[in-house]
């Protein structure tokens, strides 16, 4: 009897890479120093924006940029298994040293929230920045992620071990949440 061949099956939260990313990765893990160049330009500055944000700390967030980029770096080299999205590998580091770090030193300052409010009216952004911060830390990191990092529900179902759908009515619980003004009715 002949049997088929089968292929490996993709869990819930996986998606195989984009084709310009598979040439990245195997040019990363054959130690291209222009593709490491590439990786460096092309994420520093998205990643380090989440990164100040989050510690509000420029040297913190330079230091958590190095660590991040010399932990993605050991896991392309060393890695024997398939990487499967290196988004999703960048935005995982990027987020596992977020909690690292607020465990090693606390929440940050409330202050430095005010900038995710946009709205004139202060008033308005007070309660923005007052519902914000009741979210739990793991909302928070949604949020900044989806929508300061731009990440996709994608990468975030990779990053967070959520479905997109699970996802999809998470952000908008927190959006209808997040826009009610004082008498409790939402405001768009």
């Amino acid at each position: 009897m002949h049997q088929k061949p089968t292929t490996p099956r993709k869990t819930r939260h996986q998606t195989t890479a984009s084709a310009p990313e598979v040439r990245l990765l195997e040019r990363l893990q054959r130690r291209d120093p222009n593709a490491w160049t590439l990786l460096i330009d092309t994420w520093s500055t998205r990643l380090y924006s989440y990164l100040l944000y989050n510690t509000h700390c420029d040297s913190d967030a330079q230091a958590l940029l190095q660590e991040i980029f010399a932990i993605i770096m050991q896991i392309i080299l060393q890695t024997t298994t398939y990487i499967h999205n290196l988004s999703v590998l960048i935005a995982t580091t990027a987020y596992q040293a977020v909690v690292r770090y607020h465990q090693q030193r606390g929440r940050p300052p409330l202050d430095r929230l005010t900038y995710l409010a946009q709205s004139t009216d202060p008033e308005q952004a007070q309660r923005f920045i007052r519902r914000f911060i009741r979210l739990t830390p793991e909302l928070q990191q949604i949020l900044l992620l989806r929508y300061h990092s731009d990440l996709t529900l994608t990468e975030l179902a990779q990053v967070f071990g959520k479905s997109i759908l699970e996802l999809q009515n998470l952000l908008t619980r927190m959006g209808n949440y997040l826009a009610q003004d004082a008498a409790g009715s939402v405001q768009f």
